[in-house]
């Protein structure tokens, strides 16, 4: 708006038929963006002019600040194509002066006499150039305003994507929280019905030994997995790094297998194929690992509730690479197989499997902390 004012201000002053700013592109042709003529004039905006002999002849002399005053096209000794081009836009006089924004040519401040020659006076051509150097700092100003808001655009989209990330995490992180607290009240009570319930029964006087091993035994086991819930918990909120020692796993591995076979009911058939004593040693936290194979193990029977087998094996590997995992190292592994046949899981439940508080088994009160604490 204050680009269309000045042309048609310097028109009105100057008494000219047609003043407009020009803007050149990359091939230095150019678009006329502001006009303001006569009515009997062409009108020029929007248009696109190209002239092929105006970037070998013209440009550099216009990146020196030269200016052009034609009073007459056809008296100034100009280039048959440059005659041609302006015949075309109906000019016979012709005063330019280079636009500089940002030290650099930007475009053209064009004055033009289209009915007759008009000879140019100096102060037509000082104000002419005293307006270009106005015009100029006023598109650098409006180009870094533009700039500004582009960025504040961009810190605007960034900080309500930032406000969505961090609702949307608050949303999952309250959803998970009441998922926990729903997953542990199921789990501490199915820990604690059988223990209050054996409790009671052994206050029974009439009970017979076997009897009362049998309840002590129910109590242990509910024990056993009030500490595994524990740990399950403190597994996943605790990152600690452990105690990490050299370690044998056929006799870890050994002991965890021992446990699920005692524990376990006898429709599931467990073995094991640890290779003892061939193993080669590991470093690992023997605490973190037991865990780890625990939660791996108790998945796999309970995806047996009709009955099956669960298979624990182990072997000493050499790791070659892979692009997959740049950051491990190359070198000797011991590889740890636990597997079941069981029903399996569909593609989308396996790609979820191992995400926190995720489970296909809420109703039974599990928590989904089993998988993710042996992921990595």
């Amino acid at each position: 708006m204050v680009l269309q004012t000045t042309v048609a201000e310097v028109r009105q002053l100057l008494q000219l038929e047609r003043v407009f700013l020009f803007e050149f592109q990359a091939d230095w042709g150019g678009v006329v963006v502001v006009e303001d003529c006569h009515p009997d004039c062409l009108s020029l905006q929007g248009r696109r002019l190209y002239d092929e002999c105006f970037a070998e002849k013209w440009v550099s002399a216009y990146s020196q600040g030269r200016v052009q005053a034609v009073g007459d096209i056809y008296e100034a000794g100009l280039t048959p194509c440059h005659i041609e081009l302006l015949e075309t836009l109906g000019v016979r006089a012709n005063l330019v002066v280079p636009l500089q924004v940002n030290r650099q040519l930007w475009g053209l401040l064009v004055a033009q006499h289209c009915t007759a020659p008009r000879p140019w006076q100096v102060d037509e051509v000082r104000v002419m150039q005293q307006l270009a150097i106005h015009v100029g700092m006023a598109i650098e100003q409006s180009e870094r305003h533009q700039q500004v808001l582009a960025e504040l655009a961009v810190h605007q989209k960034l900080e309500n994507r930032l406000q969505r990330q961090a609702q949307q995490f608050h949303d999952r992180r309250m959803e998970s929280i009441g998922t926990l607290a729903s997953g542990i009240a199921q789990d501490l009570s199915n820990v604690l019905v059988p223990i209050i319930l054996a409790a009671e029964m052994l206050k029974q006087p009439t009970l017979s030994f076997k009897q009362r091993q049998q309840w002590l035994n129910r109590i242990t086991l509910s024990a056993h997995r009030g500490v595994s819930l524990v740990d399950q918990v403190l597994a996943f909120t605790q990152e600690a790094a452990g105690q990490i020692g050299q370690l044998q796993l056929a006799y870890l591995l050994g002991e965890l297998v021992q446990t699920l076979q005692e524990s376990q009911p006898t429709f599931l058939r467990i073995t094991s194929q640890l290779r003892q004593p061939y193993l080669w040693p590991v470093q690992g936290d023997a605490t973190q690992l037991h865990q780890v194979f625990w939660n791996l193990c108790l998945n796999a029977c309970e995806a047996m509730p009709e009955g099956g087998r669960l298979h624990v094996g182990a072997q000493n590997c050499w790791w070659r690479g892979s692009a997959d995992y740049p950051h491990r190292p190359t070198g000797a592994y011991v590889k740890v197989t636990v597997s079941d046949t069981g029903t399996g899981m569909t593609p989308e439940v396996c790609d979820r499997s191992c995400e926190p508080f995720f489970t296909t088994r809420a109703q039974q009160g599990h928590t989904g902390l089993g998988l993710s604490t042996a992921l990595g």
